[in-house]
């Protein structure tokens, strides 16, 4: 045991010696690199991309594309690096991408190319994108974002987990989208909790979050969701097994008429999901017979429904 220790010990401190912090600066004066793509470019697997924002904060502008593994952190402690353009990941079996703290004014942050034999595993955490998405939906990208702002964006993944976002948008899908993937997911449970979403968009296919994966199971809970149409939209779920789909804890508004807490739409002739919906509040502001708190609609399976509140104006269709 203490010969795997001091083994695991020499490998860690022989990958942090053969690690370079490549400094992003204005001007670009050796050893500092002009730009985010030129300091990419130059970059080896594990290496960390640090960046002085440009005076007065005018943004990086341009677009970026990511090969390889590596961490893009602001030069300054508590400060976010200021960018604009789009970031487009490459992913390989074992890559790894930490994005900590951009700013991005306009601009996405996507993936490229399906990963074969393995996942690319992506984080992005506390970071701010002002008119911009997040979309993840090549097989095999392992997406988490944690702590994230998105004013006019959106989510889409196949596999991952989104925790403690505030996301907001006029968008014609889900604010978070969980994708189904035309590859096995390494991972078969997707943790979607604790997040601040306000959809404006009315469309039937709008929702707060919209669940269209057969192949994992969720977590959805915690979540405080403001919408014109649907909360919670589920028209999938993966079947029985030895977890159970959870919808714990969320509170959900309505805010207009015509619109649905939860809804479910999913039927199947293979084995059948287990779902427990629990401890959700759902309230709405016009409490028409149009609204409803939760509306099924050929759900196959197994559903618990127990200790929910509902606004007692609104229909429940089960």
């Amino acid at each position: 045991m203490r010969n795997l220790f001091l083994l695991t010990l020499i490998l860690s401190l022989t990958s942090s010696v053969f690690a370079t912090d490549l400094v992003v600066e204005n001007g670009g004066i050796n050893p500092a690199y002009g730009s985010i793509a030129d300091a990419v470019a130059a970059a080896s697997n594990g290496d960390r991309i640090i960046i002085k924002n440009r005076p007065g904060n005018i943004p990086w502008i341009e677009d970026v594309t990511i090969d390889k593994s590596l961490e893009f952190l602001s030069f300054d402690n508590d400060t976010f690096f200021v960018v604009q353009g789009n970031y487009t990941i490459l992913g390989f079996a074992g890559m790894k991408v930490n994005i900590i703290g951009m700013q991005n004014l306009v601009g996405n942050i996507t993936s490229s190319g399906n990963v074969s034999n393995g996942d690319a595993t992506v984080m992005i955490m506390d970071s701010k994108l002002e008119q911009g998405y997040m979309s993840f939906t090549f097989n095999n990208y392992h997406l988490t974002v944690a702590g994230c702002e998105l004013m006019d964006g959106y989510i889409n993944l196949e596999q991952g987990g989104i925790y403690g976002c505030e996301i907001s948008d006029n968008y014609n899908g889900g604010l978070i989208r969980v994708y189904a993937s035309s590859s096995t997911l390494s991972d078969k449970s997707i943790d979607i909790v604790g997040n601040i979403l306000t959809q404006s968009n009315t469309s039937s296919s709008a929702a707060g979050i919209y669940w269209s994966s057969q192949q994992a199971y969720f977590n959805i809970s915690n979540n405080f969701i403001n919408t014109n149409e649907r909360g919670i939209y589920v028209t999938a779920a993966i079947d029985a097994d030895s977890l159970i789909n959870q919808m714990y804890n969320n509170t959900i508004f309505l805010n207009t008429s015509s619109t649905y807490g939860i809804f479910l739409t999913y039927a199947t002739t293979n084995n059948l999901p287990i779902l427990e919906c629990m401890n959700n509040v759902i309230d709405s502001r016009f409490n028409t017979s149009s609204d409803y708190g939760l509306y099924i609609s050929g759900f196959d399976g197994t559903l618990n429904v127990y200790y929910n509140h509902f606004d007692s104006a609104l229909n429940s269709k089960i």
